[in-house]
């Protein structure tokens, strides 16, 4: 435990408070259970650190955990819980919950057994333990952390800061919200390296420095979190490897489920299964049609990669510019926005907004009704023109 100390209050000092996620303002630690989940490598131990910093006061009763230590591979997080309340701790910051088996359930042990104990722990996955997820979101504050988001990228790269510019003001006609960022810079000067490098907030310089790390990334995402959280072996690793490069060269993608299986060597159950592990570690984006949201039981209606950094990554400058389009777009409005696929245009958000989006030739059904309002996305815009949104401005949502 004293060694535990120790390397949390080192990691403590390091930690900087310049940049700041925009999730840190809003997790107010008034509860007891606080989580936060995300994709690895999105700055998840960052933000914990931060706001262990910033939240305690002077007091040294916060205690930083990463469960992927060799100290838990012979001891158990509710003994180390236990000896934390006897030493005066308050509050455990917990990272990597999802490399510890029965993690969630410890937790929810904690909440209900260690009354004077409080616990922000980050997972890049809750792997299948949806009934599990289910019960803690009623005792816990969840939140999510994707990667960064073109505004956020702008803040941290190159200093200039802009509000979040709400989806309502986006997509009300009498705004213009983008004016805001425009007095001040050229957005489209910035935009193409974000969609090459600016998904992570990582401090890599260059394209093939961001390139390397994101490659790393993948390896230790598919050999090491998948084979901890769902203990796969190493020839199914290959097949969600296939399973990348197909989208990276071909998407956004509507799947022939049996078609891609074969495509990748495998069964149409461990397809839809992989298609999962998948979605949830963030690495692809996937969408249904109709008003129902992300049903796993049933086949995806349109696939790709989860954003486009991904896309740069693993098919380099050959990738098509409508799936670094469409990725974007996707993973930027699904953080606070249900998104599904419509008839009467591309993107059905909210059930209630229509993007239609110019690279796309799909036949489409006008709808008469006024309840639905269009909207057209164009992707090499400045400013907005009518019910046009440049797709730059989407980056601003977060």
């Amino acid at each position: 435990m004293h060694f535990l100390k120790k390397i949390s209050s080192h990691l403590l000092k390091s930690t900087s408070l310049d940049n700041k996620r925009f999730l840190f303002d809003k997790i107010t630690m008034s509860s007891r259970i606080v989580g936060i989940v995300g994709g690895r490598g999105v700055g998840k131990t960052t933000l914990l650190l931060q706001l262990m910093k910033t939240r305690l006061g002077k007091n040294d009763r916060g205690l930083y955990l990463s469960l992927d230590d060799s100290y838990f591979a012979s001891h158990s997080l509710l003994d180390t819980a236990q000896k934390s309340v006897q030493g005066g701790i308050t509050h455990l910051f917990i990272d990597e919950l999802h490399k510890y088996p029965d993690g969630l359930n410890d937790i929810q042990v904690i909440e209900r057994e260690m009354p004077d104990l409080s616990v922000v722990f980050a997972a890049s996955s809750l792997g299948d333990h949806d009934s599990i997820f289910y019960e803690l979101s009623r005792i816990a504050d969840l939140h999510f952390l994707p990667g960064l988001s073109f505004r956020e990228y702008l803040a941290f790269r190159h200093q200039h800061y802009f509000p979040i510019i709400p989806f309502n003001e986006l997509v009300e006609y009498n705004r213009i919200p983008g004016d805001k960022v425009l007095n001040r810079i050229r957005p489209l000067q910035y935009f193409d390296d974000y969609l090459r490098l600016g998904y992570y907030p990582a401090g890599y310089e260059g394209e093939m420095d961001s390139v390397v790390w994101i490659k790393e990334l993948l390896a230790r995402i598919l050999e090491g979190d998948f084979t901890a959280v769902h203990h796969i072996d190493y020839e199914s690793i290959l097949k969600i490897k296939r399973i990348l490069m197909i989208l990276a060269e071909n998407g956004p993608l509507k799947p022939n489920i049996e078609k891609l299986a074969d495509q990748v060597g495998t069964t149409r159950d461990s397809l839809l299964k992989f298609l999962k592990y998948m979605h949830k570690a963030g690495l692809i984006g996937w969408l249904t049609g109709g008003q129902e949201d992300i049903n796993y039981v049933n086949k995806p209606d349109r696939l790709c990669l989860n954003h486009p950094n991904l896309i740069r990554a693993l098919y380099g400058d050959n990738a098509e510019s409508s799936n670094i389009y469409e990725s974007f777009l996707l993973n930027q409005l699904r953080v606070s926005h249900q998104v599904n696929l419509t008839i009467e245009g591309d993107f059905l958000i909210d059930q209630e907004y229509v993007f239609e989006l110019p690279w796309s030739n799909a036949k489409r059904k006008r709808k008469s009704e006024g309840s639905i309002l269009k909207y057209e996305i164009s992707p090499g815009a400045e400013k907005r023109d009518t019910n046009k949104l440049p797709l730059w401005m989407i980056g601003f949502l977060y």
